[in-house]
């Protein structure tokens, strides 16, 4: 069953409210920049992969273990709780998905997409249930990428179409919500960036959170939503930014910044601290995993070995650490 016609024309009234909407200028971060403190949250463990393994790092002991090897080229993409996580892939079958459960770190299911991804980075990303996956798939000659959503057994159930809006990421929210952001491809705005998401799967409503004042190529792929769903974090121009989940939000912002890019963050459980990578460089995007408190006000400056940084060792390894872009970070109880 494809995308439900009614949800298609709300993709197309959508587009075209953004054509009579100026774009949202988004909070500047606050002038006041907050010194850098170790997150207070030190329940449960954050998963990570590295140089082709899993490892889970315990928060209350500061301890590593590796856990697996990672099977998948790509991965971990975990779920909005941290629960399951999917490689793709798997095994090199460009196709392939394993959905894994994460505290045994075994296969739940395997399958097969329709076609292959247009961006390996991006990943099959999985709803909080482990029933529907979403991916941005290679189009045909000429067309543009959909966004689509699947079964576990590859099927697609829906499909956002690419000749409306060119998908850039996406990510699953705790009840059953899909983010995703892309560039507008119709209209006088063409061209312009925008934040949306996709309600209630069985009957698709799509909501325009935000836009942004960018290009394709610098908007935000890297999506984190709070276990609640009523906020987004994602990289932007090299901070983690937050704001609301709601219809045209203007509270989005700067709420942690570092002399180097900032990527792939995840809320934890009670939602008051956030994981995210400091990358080491813009070629291998490969960092050390820093942990900070969500500010109420202001932006906090992360420092490279700050007590934010997760500590080693591991092996040859003096700090936690994760791969590039094409992983993600789970937090779990």
């Amino acid at each position: 069953m494809y995308f439900h016609t009614r949800a298609l024309e709300r993709l197309r009234y959508i587009v075209l409210s953004v054509l009579l909407l100026s774009t949202l200028s988004a909070q500047d971060a606050s002038e006041i920049t907050l010194l850098e403190t170790a997150a207070p949250t030190t329940e449960g463990s954050l998963i990570y992969a590295f140089a082709g393994d899993l490892f889970r790092y315990d928060l209350a002991t500061n301890s590593i273990d590796l856990i697996s090897e990672r099977k998948g080229r790509h991965g971990p993409f975990f779920s909005p709780d941290g629960a399951l996580f999917v490689t793709n892939n798997w095994p090199g079958n460009n196709a392939g998905v394993a959905l894994w459960g994460t505290r045994e770190a075994r296969i739940i299911t395997e399958f097969s997409m329709p076609n292959t991804l247009i961006s390996k980075d991006l990943g099959v990303k999985v709803s909080p249930e482990g029933t529907m996956f979403s991916g941005i798939l290679n189009p045909k000659p000429g067309k543009e990428p959909d966004l689509v959503i699947m079964d576990n057994t590859g099927a697609v159930l829906y499909r956002l179409p690419g000749h409306i809006i060119r998908m850039k990421g996406h990510a699953w929210g705790s009840k059953g919500s899909l983010f995703f952001t892309g560039e507008v491809l119709q209209g006088n705005q063409a061209g312009l960036q925008m934040l949306a998401k996709v309600e209630n799967i069985q009957s698709p409503q799509i909501t325009l959170i935000r836009t942004f004042d960018t290009n394709f190529l610098n908007a935000p792929d890297e999506l984190s939503i709070s276990p609640d769903e009523r906020r987004i974090a994602y990289s932007y121009k090299g901070n983690i930014w937050m704001g609301a989940t709601t219809a045209d939000a203007t509270d989005h912002r700067v709420y942690f910044k570092a002399t180097q890019s900032l990527g792939i963050p995840v809320f934890s459980p009670d939602g008051r601290s956030m994981a995210m990578a400091m990358r080491n460089s813009n070629t291998s995007l490969r960092g050390d995993i820093h942990i900070a408190l969500i500010p109420e006000s202001g932006s906090v400056q992360l420092l490279p070995d700050g007590p934010s940084k997760l500590a080693g060792p591991y092996g040859k390894l003096k700090s936690a650490r994760t791969s590039g872009k094409d992983t993600s970070l789970g937090w779990v109880n």
